[in-house]
């Protein structure tokens, strides 16, 4: 399948007819596009790196949590002013509705998992030659939201005293919620900025958009989003900020990915030598030509 040019390509190993190979940006191309079982192996690294970069996240801010319900406070209140504080009605209704808040806490608590492992088998299948540059993206809106949890400790809508918000999977008893000890144990109840349920689902709409040009695929990329927001906001799990935010955590994991090629391109462009300008002569052919020897005389 060939590779077709994006705003996210990276640029690949060149020869400049000399035998030798681009060596920045064929080194990020190996790495980001490398088949085969090996490819699994970097992987499996970032994930446990993750993982224990999450873990530190979360044990330092177990001791924030009068920090992180007062920047609740205040972020609701700048919401309200502004009128961008959908929360409240959505969260009513949401609890109001028996069989519609289960399935919303059900969605929330595994539709990004599923739906995100979905479209990374997509990718591999459909283009196997950028499915690791869109992982790299991932990676990357992943490290940036756990930045964003360290900074920022916020305790979500259904965290804050005395606001109003119904927490849905306590009321619900829904299973393997963190109404549970065990699993409250294992999550960070005060990571809600940015959002990376949104940040996630933003990510499955840009790659599904750009490897598929299937109009209902399309269509249901766009949806998808939209429908996590609302569940997001609906379970008073997330503020509308939080959604905004998420947003803006996916978009520059793919920014991160343009970058690295951009530099790979840059240091190539300064390691190897300038070649001719189409229609100009080389040095050899713009030489004079040397006069033939004249024998000389005994």
């Amino acid at each position: 399948m060939s590779e077709p040019d994006g705003r996210f390509a990276v640029a690949g190993s060149v020869d400049n007819g000399t035998g030798r190979r681009a060596g920045a940006s064929g080194r990020i191309r190996s790495l980001l596009t490398r088949r085969g079982p090996i490819r699994l192996v970097p992987e499996a690294v970032l994930l446990i790196a993750a993982y224990a970069i999450y873990t530190v996240v979360r044990d330092s801010v177990q001791g924030a949590t009068s920090v992180a319900v007062a920047r609740g406070v205040t972020l609701l209140h700048v919401e309200r002013v502004s009128y961008l504080d959908p929360e409240h009605a959505l969260n009513r209704f949401v609890a109001a509705h028996p069989v519609l808040a289960q399935i919303s806490d059900y969605y929330y608590a595994t539709g990004h998992f599923l739906i995100t492992i979905g479209v990374l088998v997509l990718v591999y299948w459909k283009a196997p030659g950028r499915a690791r540059r869109y992982a790299a993206a991932w990676y990357a809106m992943n490290l940036l939201g756990l930045l964003g949890f360290w900074l920022y400790a916020l305790a979500p809508p259904r965290l804050l005293p005395h606001e109003g918000f119904v927490d849905t999977v306590v009321k619900f008893g829904t299973w393997g919620g963190w109404g549970s000890h065990s699993v409250a144990t294992v999550s960070n109840q005060y990571a809600a900025m940015p959002s990376l349920h949104t940040g996630w689902a933003v990510w499955c709409a840009i790659t599904i958009w750009v490897v598929t040009q299937r109009r209902w695929a399309r269509v249901l990329a766009l949806a998808y989003p939209v429908l996590t927001v609302i569940v997001v906001l609906g379970t008073a799990n997330h503020y509308l900020l939080d959604t905004f935010a998420g947003a803006a955590v996916a978009g520059a994991g793919f920014g991160v990915v343009a970058a690295l090629g951009a530099v790979g391109r840059w240091w190539d462009r300064r390691a190897l030598p300038e070649s001719p300008t189409p229609g100009q002569p080389t040095a050899q052919e713009g030489a004079e030509p040397r006069p033939a020897a004249q024998p000389t005389r005994p």
